[in-house]
């Protein structure tokens, strides 16, 4: 897996690059977390800064949050 807190080339994202790491909690997200976070710092590394750079990393973000509740309600 990639570093997520990596230095991406557009300004402004390393903060929300943070939010794909591995949950502090110890909780393992499996391959979900794994394959959102590739693609965010994949994004992150080579795109341009923009507005709909930063706007598609939010909803992969809020994608990434779904799948971890789908995740965590089929363990219950």
């Amino acid at each position: 897996m990639t570093d997520p807190t990596a230095t991406p080339k557009a300004s402004g994202l390393p903060h929300i690059l943070t939010h794909f790491a591995p949950p502090e909690d110890g909780s393992d997200w499996g391959v979900v977390n794994e394959v959102t976070a590739n693609l965010a710092q994949f994004v992150g590394s080579t795109l341009p800064a923009s507005a709909e750079l930063s706007a598609g990393l939010r909803k992969l973000l809020e994608a990434k949050d779904c799948f971890d509740r789908a995740a965590r309600e089929q363990r219950a």
